[in-house]
C-alpha cells in the first residue's frame, strides 16, 4: 500500500509543470474567449485592445514558461509542490489586480 503511494506521489509531482503551464493556457483561452463573447470579435485593432492583451501576456507568458522550464531544469520533483504553491497562492493577487 505503501509504495503505491509512493509511486502515485512522484507521478504526480512530475505532472506539476504541466499543471503550471496549463493554468497559463487556460487564462490565455479564457482571455481570448472574454473578447470574443463581450466584444464580439470587434475591437481587435484597438490601441485599447493591444495595451489589454500585453497586460494579459505580462501575467499568463511566465506561467507557460515557468512550466516549460520547470519540467526541464535541474531542480527535483520533491520541490515542485512547493512551486505550485507559490503560483496558486499568488495567482488571486495577480488576477485582482489585473481586475481593476
Amino acid at each position: 500500500m505503501n509504495l503505491k503511494r509512493n509511486w502515485l506521489r512522484r507521478r504526480s509531482e512530475k505532472l506539476l509543470p504541466t499543471l503550471v503551464a496549463g493554468l497559463g493556457s487556460v487564462l490565455f483561452l479564457v482571455y481570448v474567449g472574454e473578447r470574443l463573447i463581450l466584444y464580439e470579435g470587434q475591437n481587435f485593432h484597438s490601441n485599447g485592445f493591444l495595451a489589454d492583451l500585453l497586460i494579459a501576456v505580462t501575467f499568463i507568458l511566465p506561467l507557460v514558461a515557468g512550466g516549460y522550464h520547470l519540467a526541464r531544469s535541474d531542480l527535483p520533483p520533491s520541490r515542485y509542490p512547493r512551486i505550485v504553491k507559490w503560483v496558486f497562492g499568488g495567482q488571486p493577487s495577480s488576477s485582482s489586480s489585473t481586475a481593476s
